[in-house]
């Protein structure tokens, strides 16, 4: 079935107008331009739309982290037809265009036509994102006929990571000692180091440089003939343990630059920083979905934690009951207390990622306060971490959204100046400076 466009309804309209007048009033003239209009629809519809279109993209990048520009390149070839081919590329809603156009138009005539749209564009949000849909438009060069739409799809799709430390880019070891370390626990089993804990005799698989030939010596006039050996403490593995808060208030900010993603990228660049420190990391959130990964070390770890962060959510925004254990989330002390095991005797160093509020700086003492349980502070080190951040000008538009801003962020500072003590804490406001500079300059010890 024909679809009747306007142009073409205008054309037969016109067609039967010469017809009757040419009969009407005997005029040939009008005979001629009624045969002459029926030819051209007749050529028209004979000329096919545009079609035979090919839309490839050239190889993009699988993994880029969150700010950096991607550049995307398209192929598209239209063999046949004669009109006009809108193109488009579909970006998700959380990629910015910063250069070029996903967007072009391209007139075909005769013969096999290629172009191409070279844009880029900037991913604002981390997380999984496909980059796999095209759509077209061809139109008939003379509007007779019907546009025909499509849709092509294939399987890119981008991984979007968070931020990391700029650490690489600092050279002042005064500066790099800033950022706190975990006080470490002693192990069973590992790297002895020059601390001497006992003297012992031997046992088979010990080093004979650790034999003590003196007290060997001692030992021989008691007729045992056993060595005597030095035992030293050995070097453990340090621990930090990582606590994402999940609530709604971490979705503060507009839709793409809220909380939640500066959050993201500060446990990525902590997650990254204290493995390439040798030491063993722990991730667990509260507030929200429950998600722990058991401490653990080098560059497989890192790929654990960062692959749950990609898929976490916060409560406000989405929060599927069947993906936690229990439909009540837990809170920072009840988190705490559940992973008690793994914690104690490790000295770990814990991590808290949050915003500091009226509504929940008693919640957030409270499991700080269980922390410092498991945890050993001394007088130029401390156990307790906290990174507070700062949302409220993230979504601050015009000068009196600013001016509120300021005055709850006033607000906060006096609840947060309750749960200082005895922690490290760092506020950090993202409209301000990146995160690195935060940790670096602002470290404040109480």
């Amino acid at each position: 079935m024909i679809k009747l466009t306007g142009k073409l309804k205008t054309f037969i309209k016109l067609t039967l107008l010469f017809l009757i007048i040419g009969i009407g009033f005997a005029a040939p003239i009008f005979i001629i331009l009624m045969v002459a209009m029926l030819l051209l629809i007749l050529i028209a519809f004979f000329l096919e739309l545009p079609r035979d279109i090919t839309i490839t993209r050239n190889k993009a990048r699988d993994m880029v982290s969150i700010g950096n520009i991607v550049n995307i390149e398209v192929n598209v070839t239209i063999k046949n037809g004669i009109g006009s081919v809108l193109v488009v590329d579909i970006l998700p809603n959380e990629f910015e265009l910063v250069s070029g156009s996903n967007i072009k138009l391209i007139w075909k005539l005769f013969g096999k036509v290629q172009e191409k749209l070279t844009y880029s564009v900037k991913p604002l949000s981390t997380g999984h994102y496909p980059l796999n849909r095209f759509s077209f438009e061809a139109y008939h060069f003379m509007d007779l006929k019907a546009p025909f739409i499509s849709t092509i799809t294939d399987s890119h799709v981008i991984e979007v990571r968070p931020q990391l430390l700029e650490i690489k880019k600092i050279r002042d070891v005064s500066t790099k000692s800033k950022i706190p370390l975990p006080a470490g626990a002693i192990a069973k089993m590992g790297i002895p180091t020059l601390d001497f804990r006992e003297l012992r005799l031997y046992t088979r698989g010990d080093s004979f440089k650790f034999i003590n030939w003196k007290a060997t010596a001692r030992n021989a006039s008691k007729n045992t003939g056993v060595p005597v050996i030095n035992e030293y403490e050995k070097e453990g593995k340090k621990t930090v343990w990582l606590f994402l808060d999940l609530s709604s208030i971490m979705q503060f900010g507009v839709n793409i630059k809220n909380t939640f993603q500066c959050a993201l990228e500060s446990v990525n660049g902590l997650t990254d920083y204290y493995l390439k420190q040798n030491c063993l990391v722990a991730f667990c959130t509260f507030n929200g979905t429950r998600h722990f990964i058991y401490p653990g070390a080098g560059q497989k770890q890192y790929h654990r934690i960062l692959k749950g962060m990609l898929q976490l959510k916060t409560r406000g925004r989405e929060f599927d009951l069947k993906a936690t254990d229990d439909p009540k989330p837990s809170s920072l002390r009840e988190t705490v207390v559940k992973h008690r095991y793994y914690m104690q005797g490790n000295n770990p160093l814990c991590v808290i990622v949050s915003r500091i509020t009226k509504g929940n700086h008693d919640k957030i003492a409270s499991g700080i306060r269980e922390m410092l349980k498991y945890t050993t502070t001394t007088k130029n080190r401390f156990s307790v971490m906290v990174v507070n951040i700062s949302g409220y000008d993230l979504a601050a538009v015009s000068p009196t959204e600013t001016s509120a801003a300021e005055i709850l962020k006033v607000r906060d500072q006096y609840y947060a100046a309750k749960i200082k003590k005895r922690i490290i804490w760092i506020d950090w406001d993202p409209s301000v400076c990146s995160f690195t500079t935060a940790l670096l300059k602002q470290v404040v010890k109480r």
